[in-house]
């Protein structure tokens, strides 16, 4: 996926990055292998109850298995992601009401 394209995506998704580069925790290559990342998914085919167990899940995994896969400061930049998703999440849900 190159980058223009990432941003592309990004500026069409509800979810604004900061950081359209790939990297191990904004646009790691396994996910921009295909024509749209999980992100876009997640929105698209959830409700907005599985969309938050989903962020909730996945923020307890990185912070669960800290240091135990990948370095300390890579597991609590991803849990910091999906943190942040969800708040853009709230944020945009009380902008549309």
């Amino acid at each position: 996926m190159t980058n223009e394209f990432m941003k592309q995506h990004c500026k069409s998704c509800r979810y604004v990055y900061e950081d359209c580069s790939e990297n191990d925790v904004n646009h790691p290559t396994h996910y921009t292998n295909r024509k749209a990342e999980c992100w876009y998914w997640y929105e698209q085919a959830m409700s907005e109850e599985e969309f938050v167990g989903a962020m909730k899940n996945n923020i307890w995994k990185y912070t669960y298995r800290c240091g135990h896969k990948d370095d300390n400061i890579k597991d609590l930049e991803k849990a910091k992601a999906y943190i942040d998703r969800w708040i853009k999440f709230i944020k945009d849900m009380a902008n549309d009401n």
